[in-house]
């Protein structure tokens, strides 16, 4: 039976191995009109004039670092020296922004609140109303390596699919923090579809 490719770019997502790679390691798939995104230079594109969408799931770069520049800037406006760590779908680290003066400990903080709101799949301010209600999940909160259940941490959808996360950290109060994350994730929601 011949390869097939499994590339599934209609939704933004290539193969495990990366775009026009086939299933198992076999050669890469023949360039077609079905398959116009080859090799890995190619992001893949649909929604018409140009428009760059998600590629292999993740959020683009240069959004990314928009996103964390926006929530650093909100904070920095109102005093806080912030820093801003956008997640993808995994928790992996995409971009990140420590602001002026910004303190050591808030990479880590910003890091830890992103990932925790990626991998629960909801902003961290509800993870701490739902541990306050739920002492066996406060606990697994606390066992867990690098969770940080604390306001800062936003989910980032397109339509029902997480695709990654924001969180900030530097200002005196996680609900002041996660107002910082919104506004970075605000900068760039238009252009998440």
């Amino acid at each position: 039976m011949a390869a097939r490719c499994v590339e599934r770019f209609a939704h933004g997502v290539g193969t495990a191995a990366g775009p026009g790679l086939c299933q198992a390691g076999l050669p890469q798939c023949p360039r077609s009109k079905e398959n116009p995104h080859d090799d890995a230079k190619t992001p893949p594109r649909s929604g018409g004039a140009g428009r760059r969408d998600l590629w292999h799931g993740r959020i683009p770069a240069a959004l990314a670092l928009e996103a964390v520049g926006a929530a650093v800037d909100a904070c920095a406006k109102q005093g806080y020296a912030e820093t801003a760590v956008l997640v993808d779908a995994d928790g992996v680290r995409q971009a990140l922004l420590r602001g002026d003066w910004a303190g050591a400990h808030s990479l880590d903080s910003a890091t830890y609140k992103a990932y925790t709101s990626a991998s629960f799949k909801s902003d961290t301010s509800a993870l701490v109303t739902r541990a306050a209600q739920n002492p066996a999940f406060a606990a697994l909160l606390a066992k867990l390596p690098n969770l940080l259940a604390i306001g800062g941490g936003v989910v980032i959808k397109m339509d029902k699919e997480v695709i990654g996360a924001i969180g900030a950290a530097g200002a005196p109060g996680g609900d002041l923090d996660e107002a910082c994350a919104k506004a970075g994730l605000d900068k760039i929601r238009d252009r998440l579809k």
